[in-house]
């Protein structure tokens, strides 16, 4: 493997009432089907940096062991091979906002090796935040979909009535809609995707 690529997945189980640790466990067998390893970020400060915010411990010193890697949103669905992802460069890539006014989003960020700017820059200002998003947005960073292909947002490209793209590498749940929920997923594909994992 070359130096600064990484065969590192990670999650963040980050408390919500949405998630619990059966999402872990259904991420990683669906990670386990293309040849992935997941693993868990170290949280330590959860009643400091709640919700989104404790994705960015990723960031933080005690988490070094971690990076380089791919982090992952528990609402999302591995339907193909992460490799061009773990094998871009050293640097930040974050996703291309699915629709033309959204500047970025981080269900995908490839985590680069030196995060010591953006913790530095996060544990000095983090009350100026009010997603982690746009913290990613004033660093340099690149967008993993001007690189890889295959990425879709399940409710920009309508996939509730399309199914899997059969280019399809990941599917993004941004929003309310969660998979895991009976609500949303009974008698649908997404149904189908979750029970094959669990």
């Amino acid at each position: 493997m070359a130096a600064g690529q990484t065969n590192t997945i990670v999650c963040t189980l980050w408390g919500h009432e949405k998630y619990g640790p059966e999402h872990v466990d259904n991420l990683r067998a669906q990670c386990a089907d293309y040849g992935h390893n997941l693993r868990t970020t170290d949280l330590r400060h959860p009643e400091k940096y709640k919700g989104w915010f404790a994705k960015l411990e990723l960031y933080a010193p005690w988490n070094e062991h971690l990076r380089p890697c791919v982090s992952l949103d528990l609402d999302t669905y591995v339907v193909g091979d992460l490799t061009p992802i773990l094998e871009l460069p050293d640097e930040l890539f974050v996703l291309k906002g699915h629709q033309p006014h959204h500047r970025g989003n981080s269900s995908v960020v490839r985590v680069p090796t030196d995060t010591s700017e953006m913790w530095d820059t996060w544990v000095r200002d983090s009350e100026k935040y009010d997603s982690e998003s746009y913290f990613h947005w004033q660093f340099p960073r690149k967008y993993i979909q001007d690189y890889v292909d295959g990425i879709y947002s399940y409710t920009d490209h309508n996939l509730r009535a399309h199914g899997i793209p059969e280019d399809a590498r990941l599917i993004c749940f941004q929003g309310n809609r969660k998979p895991g929920t009976k609500k949303f997923t009974k008698g649908t594909w997404m149904q189908e995707h979750w029970n094959a994992h669990v």
